[in-house]
């Protein structure tokens, strides 16, 4: 837990400099999936919940971090877990 609760810290913090395997890395610790694909995005899927398209950038946009931040409640998720 003590992993997960800095990588989702330093993700909060800093959301220009994040990369493309620390978002799959906590897209997946939250229950999402890679779904298989080609080309210059990942997609994750989870059920009942739209996917989440990441792309292949270093660092990754940080509009599409800010994105999983809000899906999943990211802030919140820190505050209750890691306080």
């Amino acid at each position: 837990m003590a992993t997960r609760c800095k990588k989702v810290n330093s993700i909060i913090k800093n959301p220009k400099n994040v990369t493309v395997d620390e978002l799959c890395r906590v897209l997946v610790s939250f229950g999402y999936e890679e779904r298989s694909g080609k080309g210059s995005h990942k997609v994750f899927t989870r059920k009942n919940s739209d996917p989440m398209t990441v792309p292949y950038q270093k660092p990754v946009n940080k509009v599409y971090v800010k994105k999983v931040i809000e899906l999943l409640a990211l802030e919140e998720w820190y505050d209750e877990n890691c306080s």
